[in-house]
């Protein structure tokens, strides 16, 4: 039983390690903001965009994770570095434009919250296959594509900084009010009913 114990808890480790040292990948934070190292791919270019930003948010997902109070580990929202551009040849304004694409982090991580809250929710579907969780993950995926078409239009990709600034509110107000739902809370989450 002894050895059953250390095999566990070692797998847990190397899935751990795995998960947080891919050098590509930027875990959301409250207070690690995206900078400008952080984009990989540097290029000239001539359009007016100075910079473009990928995210996914991924799951993973176990046989017996429907019996489980707190899935909030087993979905990250990843910001990829490899996958993300910075035009070095424009300097003008690039803090704005950080900020910019940080608010996109930020709208991304309310999904991730949302996608945790709802695999909580749906604990029984889960329970009858990943499908269900595939189904899931992509019914918030397609809404945070929306979302996230909304805040570019609506913003004109982050120039009309008025706008910008109600959403970025908006945001942290949903940020705060799905808090339970982060990445680093490890407690026990009562579903009320």
């Amino acid at each position: 039983m002894k050895k059953v114990i250390q095999l566990c808890l070692l797998i847990i480790t190397i899935n751990t390690i795995a998960q947080e040292t891919n050098p590509n990948h930027k875990i959301w934070s409250e207070t690690d903001h995206l900078k400008i190292d952080d984009f990989q791919l540097k290029i000239e270019n001539n359009s007016n965009r100075i910079l473009e930003s990928q995210f996914t948010i991924n799951y993973e997902s176990q046989g017996f994770d429907f019996l489980k109070r707190n899935l909030n580990h087993r979905v990250q929202n990843i910001f990829i570095k490899n996958a993300s551009w910075i035009d070095v040849s424009k300097t003008d304004d690039i803090q704005y434009y950080l900020d910019y694409h940080q608010v996109q982090f930020d709208l991304s991580e309310v999904y991730a919250r949302e996608l945790r809250k709802s695999l909580l929710f749906n604990k029984k579907k889960i329970s009858r296959g990943f499908s269900e969780v595939k189904k899931l993950h992509d019914e918030i995926l397609a809404e945070l594509a929306i979302e996230r078409t909304k805040l570019n239009n609506d913003t004109n990709f982050g120039n009309d900084k008025e706008k910008l600034k109600v959403w970025k509110k908006n945001i942290q107000n949903k940020l705060v009010a799905l808090y339970e739902f982060r990445l680093e809370n490890t407690k026990k989450i009562k579903i009320k009913k």
